[in-house]
């Protein structure tokens, strides 16, 4: 997941905002900013959103910057792999024009060298450091933001920016404005429940979704988050005496399910007509929703294609496990 935010000075979220951010993204906050000719960054590792709020706060408020809010794919869960991440001009290095860099999404030349790092920490030292660490002006150069963009796919967002306070965002046209600010994608946030140009969530009166509606429209306070698992309806069954089927309403799907559908159907109609919404649910009931998560991200990616896709929905034991304690490359097993 991962979300990535450029703001102005005026830029103010609200609680609910960035408390809804802290539960998809909770493994890491780092903010960058730029001031009289200096580069700054912070970066931790919060417990809690009301921690995460006070950061943002702190740091973020009032000032025009970028922000990371972290999902770990890749890496160890520290303060290395928290964003954004020195290119050049820190650890020692004053000789050079220091830049920073934020990244949102999954990229295809993995982290094979170092599992214990991310894939944006291997990408920079692999290819944006050597082009910026002789060439700085290079980031500010219309050819390098191209070629890059390019090679990372609409899928990954960059952020970068220098000392002077130049910040170059690319793959740009693939994020959303929202609150006077950009945000990297509409997957890491309540981009339906807050979003005013977003299709309306679908109402759901039954009891048992209460709970789950409340805390998805903000009224729940708690950094806890309920339990999204989707049940099956119960198999129909035939009346020994009568011999009659007895009718089983079907359970309407989750919100997120709903949410998860039409974000696939963005990405490809194709695919949104092939894969129900109750497809969805099963795959999500079967594995978790992280997964189902992270492969469509991969799909964004461009690391899978459609019917990798189409055939984890359908068989979701061939999952990967995204969240290995050796801190294994997931890609290995696609």
């Amino acid at each position: 997941m991962c979300l990535m935010v450029e703001q102005s000075k005026p830029t103010k979220f609200s609680d609910e905002f960035l408390m809804g951010v802290y539960i998809k993204n909770s493994d890491g906050i780092g903010v960058m900013w730029a001031e009289d000719n200096h580069l700054h960054y912070r970066k931790a590792l919060v417990g809690s959103a009301k921690e995460f709020v006070e950061f943002i706060r702190e740091h973020a408020e009032g000032r025009a910057c970028c922000w990371h809010a972290r999902m770990k794919t890749h890496g160890h869960i520290d303060l290395t792999n928290c964003h954004p991440y020195p290119v050049t001009g820190f650890e020692g290095r004053d000789d050079e024009h220091p830049v920073l860099l934020m990244h949102n999404g999954v990229l295809s030349t993995g982290n094979d060298k170092d599992f214990s790092k991310s894939d944006t920490w291997h990408y920079i030292q692999d290819i944006i450091r050597p082009m910026l660490v002789k060439h700085p002006e290079l980031m500010t150069n219309p050819g390098f933001k191209t070629l890059v963009e390019k090679h990372i796919g609409t899928g990954n967002k960059f952020a970068l920016m220098d000392a002077s306070g130049n910040t170059v965002i690319l793959n740009r046209q693939a994020g959303v404005e929202y609150n006077g600010a950009w945000l990297s994608n509409t997957y890491a946030w309540d981009y339906y429940g807050l979003h005013p140009d977003a299709r309306k969530r679908p109402e759901y009166t039954s009891p048992a979704w209460s709970k789950y509606d409340s805390w998805y429209a903000g009224k729940n306070t708690s950094t806890t988050v309920p339990s999204k698992t989707v049940k099956r309806a119960p198999a129909p069954v035939i009346s020994p005496s009568k011999g009659t089927k007895r009718t089983v309403a079907k359970r309407k799907p989750a919100p997120w399910v709903y949410e998860m559908w039409l974000r696939l159907s963005a990405e490809s109609p194709a695919l949104g007509a092939m894969i129900s919404r109750q497809a969805l649910g099963s795959a999500a009931a079967a594995t978790s929703e992280n997964d189902v998560e992270d492969m469509f991200e991969l799909l964004v990616s461009g690391f899978i294609d459609e019917q990798k896709f189409k055939d984890f929905i359908q068989n979701p034991n061939t999952a990967p496990d995204f969240r290995r304690e050796d801190g294994g490359n997931l890609f290995l097993e696609l």
